[in-house]
Parts: C-alpha cells; structure tokens; sequence
C-alpha cells in the first residue's frame, strides 16, 4: 500500500470521495493543509515532516518547491488538482524522477461559464446594481443601462479546451470571435467559427479580450503597460486563468484614466493577494477568489481524473496525463 498526501484546506476543497474510490486497495491517504508560503522555518520543518513519507502528493493547495522536493525521499509522482503547473518546480521533478500529471480540460465547462458570466456581470453592472438595490436602497432603473455582448468583437488568449467552450458560447450569443494562439492553426480555429490573429490586432480591434494561457516565464506579464494602451478605448479584460499573466499595477492605471472600461479577475498575482494592491481601489473591477473550478461537478471531476492518474502509475502503467 503506498501513502498518498491530498494537499487541502478549508478553502480549497478537494472532492475526497472519487479518491478514496479509484485508490481503494492501492494507497493510504493523508489531508495534509500545505500553505502556499511558510510563515517560519518551523512552520516549513512540519509540513516538510507531514510529507515526508509520502509516495504520491494530490496537490490542490501549497508550491512545491526544488528545497521541498529534495527533503521528500519517497516522492515518486505529483498529481496536480488542475491544468497549471506553475504550482511544482519541475527542473527539480526531473532530477529526482518524479512524475508529474495534471487534469487537462477538467474543468474546462466551469471556467468557460464563469468567463462568459463575467463578461455579462461587467458589461450589465450587475454588481454595481446589486449593491445599489440591496446596500443603497437605491431603487433607479433610468440609470443601470449596460451593453450587450451580442455583436461586440471577443479576443481570446489561448485557444485550448477553456478558449474553446468560451469561443463556442461567444458564437451563440452572436459575438465575434478571434483567438491569438502560435499552437492552433486557422483550420482548428475555423472549425468553431474563429478567426486566428497576432496578439496586436486581437489588442486593437477587440471590445472584450479574455485570457487563456498557463503561466509560464514567456507568458508572465504577457498583458503589460504597452499591451494594455494598445486595446480599445472604452474594451474590458477577463482573467480566469493564473493572476500573474497582467500586470496589476499597468492595469489598475489604464482602469483609473479610463482607457479600460472594466475588468474582471478570477486570480490576482498573489495567492492569496497583496490587500495593499491598488487594483482594489480601482474603478469597475470585479474580482473573485479563483472560483473558476469551484462547482461540485468540476472538483468530482478533477478529483477522479487527478487520482486516476495516481492509480495508473502506481499500477505500473503511464498516466494519461503526464507532463
């Protein structure tokens, strides 16, 4: 029987009863609530010692990192809760053979929804007049009108199985989509009535530009002050993908001259994020906290996708999803 660590807390649930089932028989399993930052050397000791016996790691909650990694001797596969990576040191994975395995397309409808329920949250004020209504007492309809999303030009980043459920939605709501990604061709990008387009014109031409992308150094910052003063005047941004690919500060300046009309962020550059970030005292910003896989359907599926990963290898085969 191997010994399974599932990396969970309060906030970041992990569905527990598709793991018990697919292990059932193979592993023991252990919650272990590893944070994303230690907040002393010995709080990093114990949870170094609450690891330390682990073959498997389902990592939902904490990073781990090349120090983390090499103190943990019976490590043999990382099984993230999701698509990123950015969470694992994997220079570190590859010199200490450890495998490591995501959950691609997953939650891929939860997002999707959020994304296009953003955009309507933003471009209908729903926020702003819920809180007028509900705090303000404020009851004035001459005064909440918004926009549609039909007809408006919608610009992905990254066109994988998220870009792709937004882009099908967009289109039966009769927006125009266009999509910036070197990895799809215009064919695949055809296929779901999307126009493939450099990064420049998508900025330019675009009155919604949503993220899909992982993290990664070449994609850190990807939206930066240049970037940003190249989209329309009057445009909004949506990010459900990882905090770090805007930059907070760049954003939060072109939302307070007005340039940007609106953004909605379902992730900040930190996790959790800096409460001093001025992004917060931006105007018509709506931002939630990495919800994007937050249904009960989404975390069964995650769940069982991420632990049969585990079984697979722990059976001898090669996990689907290995990265």
């Amino acid at each position: 029987m191997k010994k399974i660590s599932i990396t969970t807390t309060d906030n970041l649930p992990v569905a527990l009863q598709p793991v018990k089932d697919t292990l059932r028989g193979l592993a023991f399993i252990k919650k272990v609530p590893l944070p994303f930052n230690f907040n002393s050397s010995k709080e990093k000791e114990f949870f170094i010692n609450e690891l330390i016996e682990s073959d498997g790691i389902l990592l939902r909650s904490g990073n781990l990192s090349r120090d983390l990694i090499e103190k943990l001797p019976n490590l043999q596969i990382i099984a993230v809760h999701g698509s990123g990576v950015d969470q694992v040191n994997l220079e570190a994975c590859n010199t200490h053979n450890v495998i490591v395995t995501n959950t691609p397309g997953a939650n891929s409808n939860s997002v999707a929804e959020l994304t296009i329920g953003l955009m309507i949250s933003l471009l209908r004020k729903i926020p702003e007049i819920n809180n007028k209504v509900k705090i303000k007492k404020i009851w004035d309809q001459a005064r909440v009108n918004g926009n549609e999303l039909k007809g408006k030009k919608l610009g992905l980043i990254g066109f994988g199985q998220i870009g792709k459920k937004v882009a099908k939605i967009a289109n039966s709501i009769g927006m125009d989509v266009s999509s910036y990604d070197p990895n799809i061709n215009q064919n695949e990008m055809s296929k779901i009535s999307t126009k493939k387009v450099d990064i420049s014109l998508l900025l330019t031409e675009s009155d919604i530009v949503s993220l899909h992308i992982p993290l990664t150094e070449l994609s850190h910052h990807i939206i930066s002050k240049n970037e940003l003063k190249k989209m329309k005047i009057g445009s909004y941004i949506i990010n459900t993908a990882r905090g770090a690919l805007i930059d907070e500060l760049a954003l939060s300046e072109q939302l307070i001259n007005g340039n940007i009309a609106g953004a909605a962020l379902d992730i900040l550059e930190g996790e959790p994020p800096d409460p001093q970030s001025p992004i917060f005292k931006s105007p018509n910003v709506i931002i939630t906290p990495h919800i994007g896989g937050s249904t009960y359907e989404c975390l069964e599926n995650i769940a069982k996708i991420a632990s049969e990963n585990l079984a697979d290898f722990f059976k001898g085969e090669i996990p689907k999803h290995t990265i």
